[in-house]
């Protein structure tokens, strides 16, 4: 057990057994396999996207994204990050 880091609600694997968190603001952590500290994407500036939730394609090498806007509920976003290294 150990906690989330910036108290992500997301938390998936990638292909290579990495770990991810996506947090509100959309913040985003990865945990390479077999480390145990916690490294940050990306973080956003303006913190305006709220209640992060990931779906990954077949191979686990894309994630997209799906998030609201904190002040509007009828406001989405969508983002791709691709979880192959080097890409």
């Amino acid at each position: 057990r150990e906690k989330s880091p910036d108290s992500a609600t997301e938390i998936f694997t990638d292909y290579q057994d990495n770990l991810w968190a996506i947090s509100s603001g959309l913040n985003i952590f990865r945990k390479p396999y077999g480390n145990s500290e916690w490294q940050l994407v990306s973080e956003a500036n303006d913190k305006q996207l709220c209640y992060p939730k990931a779906a990954l394609n077949d191979t686990l090498s894309i994630a997209y994204i799906y998030s609201q806007s904190c002040d509007n509920s009828n406001t989405i976003s969508v983002h791709q990050i691709n979880l192959v290294a080097g890409s």
